[in-house]
């Protein structure tokens, strides 16, 4: 609870200095740069302590009031099944986030480079047949809210390769 209405905590930890500022601020970035036309809660406040070899990072966002449509990301069965107008809505919102401009990266071509070819057993072309764009990061169906649609969880937004 916060003095004017309830809210929702994120913490995070990792060891002193050893942040990935990508992910560190992702949700700071996404509050500054995306705009409000883009279903989510919006993030209030951060706190950062350090404390005994860790940083932490608190941040408060507004609560929301519609459930995550699993609590996978691959689920068995959804908590409630999507109608055309949420998926109208997450259209749009996916479109109106890959027009942002932005120079944060979570995925370089040197990682896929390295990554892929180990992952996939043998070697492979890795570079992106179309431009990047930006796009959340971690969309799936826990991240997903319904009946309306809300998307949570931003710390990996920023380009990706797309169409």
């Amino acid at each position: 609870m916060t003095p004017d209405s309830p809210g929702w905590l994120r913490i995070a930890a990792t060891e002193a200095g050893r942040q990935i500022s990508t992910f560190w601020d992702g949700g700071r970035t996404a509050q500054q740069a995306l705009p409000g036309s883009i279903p989510r809660p919006a993030l209030r406040a951060i706190h950062d302590h350090h404390h005994d070899g860790w940083d932490y990072r608190a941040e408060l966002y507004d609560r929301v009031h519609v459930r995550p449509l699993a609590v996978t990301t691959v689920p068995r069965w959804l908590t409630d099944s999507p109608k055309r107008q949420w998926f109208q809505t997450l259209r749009r919102s996916l479109r109106i986030l890959a027009t942002v401009s932005t120079d944060r990266r979570t995925i370089e071509q040197s990682y896929l480079d390295d990554v892929m070819p180990r992952m996939l057993g043998e070697p492979i072309t890795t570079t992106a047949p179309a431009p990047w764009i930006t796009a959340h990061g971690d969309l799936h169906w826990a991240n997903l809210c319904g009946p309306t649609l809300c998307l949570l969880d931003w710390v990996r937004w920023a380009p990706f390769f797309g169409q």
